[in-house]
């Protein structure tokens, strides 16, 4: 008999690591980033975003992830599904096709006519051309959302390269994207509670900001979901880490998670 040790390849060496990390990390928060690191081997996008369409609702966003330390692509999610979803030229052209199957589809910042959605989601940060892959079955469309600037548009080829790895995408996504949804309506509420556990003397306000802290929102993403401004964010996170006597995304986590 004769026994090998199995020795796990390092991460983006090649698509059979990249596809282990996805699996592993399925339905959890690390799994948006070995997405956008295993699409970065593929066409290497500036933003990568995921949203779930289910009927007559606003969509809700499965992940915004970045390059650069900015998550900036969290803050347009944020705004995108408060308003822009309804200026989505995708939406309309799917809804014509009948909100039906699996497509992929190519926008250019100068096709879309609503000007403040141009701006937010697209001048504003530096975005210029976007490849949607897009699936609807049993009520649901999802998509994934490729961004790259102007000047550095996806050939065809990378078009191509793109549509042979949707499949694999859109099924891991939706399986992400189910267990998320699983949670999805308790997530904000099961972290006030561990908040409520370990610090009870913290405010409403500043229990709402550590929760969304938590699940990785910014605070510019902060300020839009609770209808406030920056400073004030600023300021309920300043007095709750005060409170907590901690100085750092990690160790409130580590507070609360642990």
């Amino acid at each position: 008999m004769r026994a090998h040790r199995l020795i796990r390849p390092a991460p983006g060496t090649g698509d059979i690591p990249a596809l282990t990390s996805l699996i592993e990390d399925l339905g959890t928060p690390a799994f948006s980033a070995s997405l956008f690191r295993a699409a970065s081997a593929w066409v290497m996008p500036e933003h990568m975003t995921a949203f779930a369409f289910d009927a007559d609702t606003k969509p809700w966003t499965i992940f915004a992830e970045n390059t650069g330390p900015a998550k900036v692509s969290q803050d347009v999610a944020v705004r995108y599904c408060r308003e822009y979803y309804q200026y989505d030229l995708a939406n309309g052209q799917l809804r014509e096709a009948g909100n039906q199957g699996s497509w992929i589809l190519k926008t250019s910042a100068s096709e879309v006519i609503h000007s403040e959605y141009r701006h937010h989601c697209y001048t504003a940060v530096r975005l210029d051309d976007r490849i949607s892959l897009s699936d609807t079955r049993d009520g649901r469309t999802l998509r994934i959302n490729l961004y790259r600037p102007r000047g550095n548009n996806f050939t065809e080829d990378e078009i191509n390269r793109i549509g042979d790895k949707a499949p694999l995408m859109l099924a891991l996504v939706r399986r992400h994207a189910d267990q998320q949804a699983a949670n999805r309506p308790n997530s904000h509420a099961y972290y006030r509670e561990r908040l409520a556990a370990v610090a009870p003397n913290l405010t409403s306000r500043e229990a709402d900001v550590c929760a969304a802290i938590i699940r990785g929102v910014t605070s510019e993403g902060i300020a839009l979901e609770l209808g406030v401004g920056l400073n004030t964010v600023l300021t309920y996170k300043k007095r709750a880490y005060a409170r907590l006597n901690i100085s750092s995304q990690n160790q409130l986590m580590r507070l609360v998670l642990n």
